[in-house]
C-alpha cells in the first residue's frame, strides 16, 4: 500500500514497521519523495533511509536488512530501465 494511513506522528511508522518485522536497518523506498515521512522516520533508529525509486542505488539496498517499498514505488521500479 503506501504510508498515508500511518498519521503525522513516529509511532504510527514504528507500529507499521514492528507489524512488518522491519525495526532494524530498514530501508523505506517511496514512488515521490516525501518530507512529512522522512520527518516522521527520523526518530526511529532502525530506518536508515526514505528514498524515492527514482534515487535507489545498489548500495541503499544491499546496506539494508529490509526493504519496505509501497506498491506504486515498486511498480515504478518495474519501469525502470534495466
Amino acid at each position: 500500500k503506501s504510508f498515508e494511513g500511518i498519521g503525522p506522528k513516529t509511532k504510527g511508522l514504528a507500529q507499521l514497521l514492528r507489524k512488518l518485522q522491519a525495526e532494524q536497518k530498514a530501508l523505506l523506498v517511496v514512488e515521490k519523495s516525501s518530507p512529512e515521512l522522512v520527518r516522521i522516520s527520523r526518530n526511529l533508529k532502525g530506518v536508515t533511509a526514505v528514498k524515492p525509486v527514482s534515487d535507489l542505488n545498489c548500495y541503499d539496498v544491499l546496506s539494508s536488512d529490509k526493504l519496505v517499498v509501497t506498491a506504486e514505488a515498486f511498480k515504478g521500479w518495474e519501469a525502470l530501465p534495466a
